[in-house]
């Protein structure tokens, strides 16, 4: 992720539920581009965690997706998904919950 004369910004990730089990890290802290917008980000984490976004539901890039996500705890919707992120964000990803 790291360009030649390109800022990076860092942002902090906390998994819970699933999502730490599969990522096998309940936080981490992430360099990524200036200028990386949520849904970005969020590809970022596909990316690096295929096994985590593989299961049913959790495709991050689906509106149905059973991820929640989470920017300095605000939930992340439609129309804020592309957001710039801006440095030491604290994202939070946590799988929904069913019960009753």
């Amino acid at each position: 992720m790291d360009n030649p004369g390109q800022k990076n910004i860092v942002i902090h990730i906390h998994f819970y539920g699933f999502l730490a089990d599969y990522t096998a890290a309940r936080r981490i802290v992430l360099d990524v581009p200036n200028e990386t917008s949520v849904a970005g980000l969020l590809k970022i984490l596909s990316d690096l965690y295929p096994a985590a976004f593989r299961q049913e539901g959790a495709n991050l890039e689906d509106d149905r997706s059973v991820v929640k996500v989470f920017r300095n705890n605000e939930l992340i919707t439609e129309e804020t998904i592309l957001q710039t992120l801006e440095s030491s964000d604290e994202m939070r990803l946590f799988p929904a919950i069913s019960g009753g």
